[in-house]
């Protein structure tokens, strides 16, 4: 029998961090960047600080953290409340948006390459690129 122990390290909960945290929930939905939650918080959080909270938030699994690309920055997402499932995410190449894709195909396709083909795909570094509905009306070509 292995008996498994996980500390988690909690950090005081002071005023910026629940700023951050609230934020953070209010856009749930969505991929934001240090740059978009300093704005969020009205700049009221010292950037330095938003830095250390993230960095903590991250460690402590209330955010999640995606790399989309080595030229982007970094994109957080509020992570407690949701129900833990599989999803790619859609970039668009001509306006950077991120989509989360939620389809039962996609849980069928990770079952069958891990069935099939004994590999397990970690799902948070999937990123399909192609264009969203907007920039595919304007632009016919990828």
């Amino acid at each position: 029998m292995r008996i498994v122990l996980k500390f988690v390290f909690m950090a005081y909960n002071t005023k910026n961090r629940q700023i951050v945290i609230e934020v953070l929930k209010d856009n749930k939905d969505k991929h934001l960047t240090i740059e978009d939650i300093f704005e969020l918080t009205s700049r009221e959080v010292p950037l330095a600080s938003l830095y250390r909270i993230i960095d903590s938030l991250t460690k402590e699994g209330i955010i999640r953290k995606y790399i989309i690309d080595n030229k982007t920055s970094a994109c957080y997402q509020y992570a407690l409340d949701k129900i833990e499932h599989n999803h790619f995410h859609l970039r668009c190449s001509n306006c950077g948006k991120i989509i989360h894709l939620e389809c039962d195909e996609v849980s069928h396709l990770l079952k069958h390459i891990e069935e099939e083909h004994n590999f397990e795909i970690d799902v948070t570094k999937v990123i399909l690129y192609g264009l969203c509905d907007s920039c595919k009306k304007g632009n016919k070509s990828l």
